[in-house]
């Protein structure tokens, strides 16, 4: 759900996935919509470009950033992340910081508000080594590090755990889903 600035309306984006669809089989289509809220009349269909289909089956939220939907690449190799503009109505990609994916393979990546800029953390594929990166020019799609954390190979940090960085004024909590456990940072950096 997002506001639409340019008329003061909620509305929902929506997508559906209609026909039969597997791992072996790509049949079927997925339907993207936009309800008005409340809902006066019917769903209004919008293209979704099938290079961005994959944001169907991210299990995590969107991240609102001047008026965008912004949705990470997750645990794929993506180097570029899907957009959607709340004003136009509309989807693109957005590049992601190239070095962040260069040699070592990265996986659980996440995207993230960090003081009303957006942030990307991402750990290596052994999962000791974090990164956070920080989205300095959203026009031109300049990003830079921030922080990289390396973590010991018996910490809490594992492929089989799902991880997010968070940051709030200079602090970042690391935290487990799958285990509940969780370590505070206290970084001095400034954005």
């Amino acid at each position: 759900m997002y506001l639409h600035r340019p008329s003061g309306e909620y509305r929902a984006l929506y997508w559906h996935h209609r026909g039969h669809k597997n791992h072996t089989n790509n049949e079927g289509e997925t339907l993207c919509y936009i309800l008005r809220v409340p809902r006066a009349r019917e769903p209004r269909h919008i293209v979704l470009p099938a290079a961005y289909r994959g944001i169907v089956h991210c299990p995590n939220p969107p991240v609102m950033i001047r008026g965008c939907l912004h949705w990470d690449p997750g645990r794929c190799s993506l180097d570029t992340a899907v957009v959607f503009d709340t004003e136009a109505e509309s989807f693109r990609s957005m590049r992601l910081p190239a070095a962040a994916f260069a040699g070592n393979s990265r996986s659980c990546t996440r995207l993230h508000d960090m003081d009303g800029m957006l942030g990307l953390s991402c750990f290596d594929e052994s999962g000791t080594v974090a990164e956070v990166w920080v989205l300095e020019d959203y026009e031109r799609e300049v990003w830079s590090l921030k922080y990289k954390i390396n973590f010991s190979s018996d910490s809490m940090c594992s492929l089989a755990k799902r991880h997010l960085v968070l940051s709030h004024e200079g602090d970042m909590l690391l935290y487990s889903n799958s285990s509940l456990e969780a370590t505070w940072f206290t970084m001095r950096a400034s954005f």
